[in-house]
């Protein structure tokens, strides 16, 4: 229904046919197709990076692509204080509002006032900061970075998410995301288009904003907003402000820190070795959230050996891909690293071997965090520890990084996370006893063993035999062919569970065609 037609209608009249018309882009969703969607988002967010990594590591070099990213980590903050958690806090009220037009009409209108107040003040500060010569080398690149700043200030998506609008919300993603693909591969040639760079990158973030915000109207209207319903969404956020601030504090801060009392190549050695421990770590917890909602509702019904039985599980299934992940980037890193992001990145590979424990760390802390202490209402304490980990992470990037530069940043990384890892495991012990998932992972070990034997007698055969490129492969599918079929010959039992399960979706499939 067009709303400009009816001109001469009466206040009450275009009220009722605004909210018949937003009740038309308010049914209910498809939860198979939201998390397809979803899901399909997920893998294209992975892919395209994957693609453009190497390319953008090549052409812009290490000092490029480290200012590009230093600069990132300095806008950083500033997006962090217009969020102020006001997304958490959106998705989670509007899902629970989205039947009632008006109170969920008016919650957006004061979460989207709040964050235009926050875009003018910080934006102001910004400014003050680059005029002012606080980095004057930088400055051309943090102008027009500030289109960031203003994107995010503009940006609605909780409400898309909220609502599980994600056909809408993944449809305009993808698109951009191709068209920044397309866009990298026609303009960036060369180092000296590192300013084509961050204007494509800021261009398509900025225009994703827009759409977005424009989409909006045919869910929800604006409505009168009061001061006081405005400084009470600045209340409510703030608890979903904290743990973010934590997360920024003992993460990005690496990467700026970095920038400021070593060189910008330094920077790009970290941020790619991170990287690739990053994605690592994707794939491990993809395959939990779903076992941990269980756990969460398990809890809620106060079946505790029930929820701890799955846990186990969830720690089981992360384990055995965790134990090949470490072992493989200790093995295969040499070559992987110039393989894949170019020669002039070798200074990179004792970076990731610091890193390498992180693909235990961090999804061992996160398991927890969403296992234990979210469904039984203790976030407020894991907040603590992030900050307490935030607080020795600063001081020691500011001992290590003049000294060690990137290897300096990695062994902050690892020692703040192990802090929040310890931490995790100490206040959950009398609910669940991680040592014992070790002693049942025996066969896990003794796998990774032999396909670490296999690989290095490998290497030393074939080092001369071929290329760092062709040897890269060769170890990475003889190493995975060893362990897995070791686990099979030694039976673990998580192994044959996900075999099972495997074998059962696949009969499944075939059973339905027939």
């Amino acid at each position: 229904m067009n709303l400009v037609k009816f001109d001469k209608v009466d206040l009450k009249t275009r009220y009722t046919l605004k909210l018949e018309h937003i009740n038309e882009n308010l049914k209910q969703p498809s939860l198979k197709v939201s998390l397809i969607l979803n899901s399909l988002l997920s893998i294209l967010n992975i892919i395209i990076p994957f693609i453009t990594a190497p390319y953008l590591s090549r052409v812009l070099s290490p000092d490029g692509l480290g200012t590009y990213n230093y600069i990132l980590s300095l806008v950083g903050y500033f997006n962090l204080v217009i969020a102020f958690g006001f997304n958490g806090y959106g998705v989670t009220t509007l899902s629970k509002k989205r039947e009632l037009k008006n109170d969920a009409s008016k919650t957006f209108s004061e979460i989207f006032y709040a964050k235009m107040l926050l875009l003018i003040t910080v934006l102001a500060v910004y400014y003050i900061c680059i005029f002012a010569g606080a980095f004057a080398e930088e400055k051309t690149f943090l102008l027009i970075v500030s289109l960031n700043i203003i994107s995010t200030g503009i940006d609605v998506t909780f409400l898309f998410r909220g609502f599980e609008k994600f056909k809408q919300l993944s449809l305009i993603t993808a698109l951009l995301r191709i068209l920044n693909l397309i866009l990298i591969f026609v303009f960036i040639k060369s180092q000296n288009d590192l300013t084509k760079y961050f204007i494509i990158e800021t261009s398509i973030t900025f225009a994703q904003a827009i759409v977005i915000l424009v989409l909006a109207r045919k869910f929800l209207f604006f409505s009168n907003v009061t001061i006081k319903g405005i400084i009470e969404k600045y209340k409510v956020s703030f608890k979903y402000f904290l743990p973010e601030v934590a997360a920024v504090l003992y993460t990005a801060l690496d990467v700026t820190m970095l920038g400021q009392f070593s060189t910008k190549a330094q920077v790009s050695y970290y941020y790619n070795s991170n990287r690739i421990i990053s994605l690592i770590n994707s794939i491990i917890t993809s395959v939990t959230p779903v076992l941990l909602s269980r756990v969460s509702y398990l809890i809620s019904k106060n079946k505790v050996d029930d929820a701890r039985n799955i846990l186990k599980r969830i720690f089981s299934l992360a384990l055995i891909i965790q134990i090949p992940a470490i072992l493989g980037i200790l093995l295969v890193g040499n070559y992987f690293i110039p393989a894949y992001f170019g020669k002039d990145y070798v200074p990179a590979i004792p970076v990731l071997y610091v890193l390498s424990p992180l693909i235990f760390i961090i999804p061992t802390g996160s398991i927890l965090l969403n296992g234990y202490f979210v469904p039984n209402g203790r976030r407020n304490i894991c907040t603590v520890f992030a900050f307490i980990a935030a607080g020795i992470n600063l001081i020691c990037n500011l001992i290590l990084i003049p000294n060690y530069g990137a290897i300096g940043a990695a062994i902050a990384s690892v020692i703040a996370e192990s802090i929040v890892c310890i931490l995790n495991i100490i206040f959950s012990r009398k609910f669940f006893n991680l040592f014992s998932i070790f002693s049942d992972s025996i066969k896990m070990f003794a796998a990774g063993i032999l396909m670490t034997i296999f690989i290095v007698f490998l290497n030393i055969y074939c080092k001369d035999r071929f290329s760092s490129y062709i040897l890269l492969l060769i170890d990475i599918a003889v190493g995975s062919l060893i362990y897995f079929v070791s686990l099979n010959i030694f039976k673990d039992t998580t192994f044959l569970y996900l075999k099972n399960m495997v074998l059962k979706k696949f009969k499944k499939k075939k059973k339905d065609k027939v």
